[in-house]
């Protein structure tokens, strides 16, 4: 990606970027590949794709920050705006989520959604973004425990029956206690 921006125009290292974007990245990657595509957008003068790009970036990983040392205070203040209007709808979608696969049972993924829930609402910025969110951070809580135990102990019911399905007879003895010869 620096690469593309370094070697490139700007108007050519997006051309190459939204072609990446059609490509199936690891997450970082993707997470890379938005940021250089939205700061790319930035200095063209397009605010609104912009703003649309960073939109995309915190729906990709709703925890990304832009720090001092990877960008402009502008561009900083422009990501943090977006940021406070994006991110209420995003806590609600985690939630959503999170939530629809603790009632379908699917523990281990209701945890993580509620552990990513967890760590958002624990943002001062995303906490006070609407005061709802304070319920929701106990709401939240009390899903991830339940969630938690949940996936424990049904992690610990599959070993056991792995374990106990494990026939005792040993392979060189037939069904009916008859050695195999």
């Amino acid at each position: 990606l620096q690469e593309i921006w370094m070697a490139e125009t700007r108007s050519d290292a997006l051309t190459a970027f939204d072609a990446a974007r059609q490509i199936d990245l690891a997450l970082d990657d993707r997470v890379a590949l938005d940021q250089h595509r939205m700061l790319c957008l930035l200095a063209l003068g397009r605010t609104a794709a912009a703003d649309e790009a960073a939109a995309s970036l915190l729906e990709t990983k709703p925890d990304f920050v832009l720090t001092a040392s990877t960008a402009s205070p502008r561009v900083r203040a422009m990501f943090d705006q977006t940021r406070r209007r994006v991110l209420p709808a995003v806590v609600r979608r985690v939630y959503t989520d999170a939530r629809r696969a603790y009632d379908a049972g699917d523990y281990g993924q209701a945890r993580d959604g509620f552990t990513q829930l967890s760590q958002l609402l624990a943002d001062p910025q995303v906490a006070s973004a609407d005061p709802a969110f304070a319920d929701l951070g106990t709401l939240t809580d009390g899903f991830l425990q339940l969630s938690r135990a949940a996936f424990d102990r049904r992690s610990r019911s599959s070993s056991r029956v792995r374990t106990s399905s494990i026939s005792s007879t040993p392979a060189w003895k037939q069904s009916n206690g008859q050695y195999r010869g």
